[in-house]
């Protein structure tokens, strides 16, 4: 990890990455909520919080001002219904790109992962084709 915010977030205090099963504890991610509850969205937008991610998004090359912030507005759309493996999502729609890739990306994989297994029962005897219709 590039940034030594983001190493403090994301590992243990041994520098150690997660595994599964481990708690996985952000305070400062409770603060800033507590923070937005306690001030609104002017906490994001204008306050203290707006400041730090201008001073850290300009640190790293970014042209984002408080001044973007400050006008930016908030465009409520109604979300996007997708599928994955059985399961009904519902993601943020358009002009956000974010929830459109990741459903496009979900059903990239579940057709690879359909024709990967088409292909290796076609390449497999009788008994793997059994085998896979009893599962």
């Amino acid at each position: 990890m590039r940034l030594p915010e983001t190493k403090a977030v994301f590992t243990k205090s041994n520098g150690k990455l997660y595994s599964v099963g481990d708690t996985f504890i952000q305070p400062a991610l409770a603060k800033t909520l507590r923070n937005i509850v306690k001030n609104g969205s002017k906490y994001m937008y204008t306050g203290e919080w707006a400041e730090k991610l201008v001073k850290t998004v300009q640190a790293e090359g970014g042209k984002i001002t408080m001044d973007d912030l400050k006008d930016y507005k908030v465009t409520w759309t109604d979300p996007i219904k997708s599928s994955y493996d059985g399961y009904d999502l519902y993601i943020h729609g358009l002009p956000a790109f974010g929830g459109v890739n990741i459903a496009e990306a979900l059903n990239l994989l579940e057709v690879s992962a359909r024709r990967t297994i088409i292909r290796l029962l076609k390449q497999s005897g009788p008994d793997l084709k059994l085998k896979s219709l009893q599962i």
